[in-house]
């Protein structure tokens, strides 16, 4: 067993944001095919108050 020093984790913080956005996008594609543009504006609305809220308490 070779004690090789442990290296740093890589970083995919792009990969994990253009991901979120990716899936975000196909939600939002999904809800206005299936509910109309009302929902995805209402669901779009309150995600941005909610991330909002979140940055302020952090």
């Amino acid at each position: 067993m070779q004690n090789d020093p442990i290296g740093s984790a890589p970083d995919y913080t792009n990969a994990f944001l253009a991901m979120s956005g990716l899936i975000l996008f196909m939600t939002f594609f999904v809800m206005a095919a299936a509910l109309g543009y009302l929902w995805v504006f209402l669901t779009a609305f309150g995600l941005n108050k909610v991330i909002g809220w979140v940055g302020r308490k952090t």
